[in-house]
């Protein structure tokens, strides 16, 4: 709500890169129980009421691993960037990517961007 009211009150090019918690669907999540419905509802909602758009990201899908063996493991895409459409068009060329995981339990993410 906080980010849908802000969104709403500043209508400027407008971009975001962060870990939000929240999965679109079932298909951003591998291992243990389903995703629940309601709350991928509540977040695609963020995005179809604000006019969102969710980059396309290369490299790997998820990017939240619990660190566990087989069964127990557990893949969730977490981290995204979303921006409004004012944003995505300044720019001439953009990538958006996940690195390579070490030690961490999140893959850290890489925008590149080349202004028009």
């Amino acid at each position: 709500e906080d980010l849908s009211h802000l969104l709403q009150m500043n209508v400027v090019p407008w971009d975001y890169m962060a870990d939000f918690n929240a999965i679109l669907g079932a298909h951003e999540k591998l291992g243990a129980c389903p995703a629940l419905w309601e709350p991928c509802q509540d977040f695609s909602s963020l995005f179809d009421e604000n006019e969102l758009i969710h980059l396309d990201t290369q490299g790997t899908r998820y990017t939240w691993c619990n660190g566990r063996a087989t069964r127990d493991s557990i893949n969730i895409r977490l981290g995204r960037m979303i921006c409004n459409d004012i944003w995505l068009s300044s720019w001439k060329k953009l990538s958006y990517c996940t690195l390579t995981r070490n030690y961490l339990d999140h893959h850290p993410l890489l925008f590149r961007c080349l202004i028009k």
